[in-house]
C-alpha cells in the first residue's frame, strides 16, 4: 500500500475559507483512502489546533517530516497560494518522491485525475485508483518512488472504446 500526503491550503481569511480548504483535503483523502492508499491530511490532522498552538511552524516543520516518508505527494488546487504546501513541495523535491496535481480536467468517468508535477506544470495525466497508478501516456512503463515503482497501465473500463 502506498503512502499519500495531500497538501494544500489551510489558512483562509475567514473562518468559511478554512473550512473549505478542510473540506477539499477531506475530500481528497476520502477518495484516495477508498482506493486503497493510505493516506495523511495534515488539514485533519491538526483541524482546530491553531487555537491553542500560536507557533504555526511547528506544523510545517512536522508537515515536512511527514511528507518525506511518503510515497506520493498529492497538491490540491491554489497549492502555490499556501506557504507550507510549497514547503512541503520542496521537501518532498529534495528527497525525490513522486509529486501529482490533482487537475478535475481530467477526471473520467468518476476517476480522479492528477498531472505528474515535474515542475509547476506537466501533461502527463495519471489516474490513482485501487492501489495503482494508471499513466494516460502510453510512452511511460513506471513511475519510481523511493520505496518501488508503481505500476503504470491504462486500466480497462479507461480505455476508449471502439466504434
Amino acid at each position: 500500500m502506498y503512502l499519500c500526503y495531500v497538501a494544500g491550503p489551510y489558512r483562509g481569511l475567514t473562518p468559511a475559507q478554512v473550512r473549505k480548504n478542510i473540506e477539499a483535503a477531506e475530500s481528497e483523502a476520502a477518495y484516495l483512502w477508498q482506493n486503497s492508499f493510505s493516506v495523511i491530511c495534515p488539514h485533519k490532522n491538526t483541524e482546530g489546533l491553531e487555537r491553542v498552538i500560536f507557533d504555526q511552524d511547528v506544523f510545517i516543520e512536522g508537515d515536512k517530516v511527514q511528507v518525506v516518508r511518503s510515497d506520493i505527494l498529492i497538491l490540491l488546487d491554489n497549492w502555490h497560494l499556501s506557504v507550507g504546501s510549497t514547503k512541503e513541495k520542496a521537501a518532498m523535491d529534495d528527497a525525490g518522491g513522486l509529486v501529482l496535481h490533482r487537475s478535475r480536467a481530467y477526471d473520467v468517468k468518476g476517476v480522479q485525475g492528477y498531472l505528474i508535477c515535474d515542475g509547476v506544470y506537466s501533461t502527463d495525466a495519471v489516474y490513482l485508483r485501487e492501489g495503482k497508478t494508471f499513466l494516460e501516456a502510453n510512452n511511460k512503463e513506471y513511475i519510481h518512488t523511493r520505496k518501488q515503482p508503481l505500476l503504470i497501465g491504462a486500466p480497462d473500463d479507461l480505455k476508449p472504446t471502439s466504434p
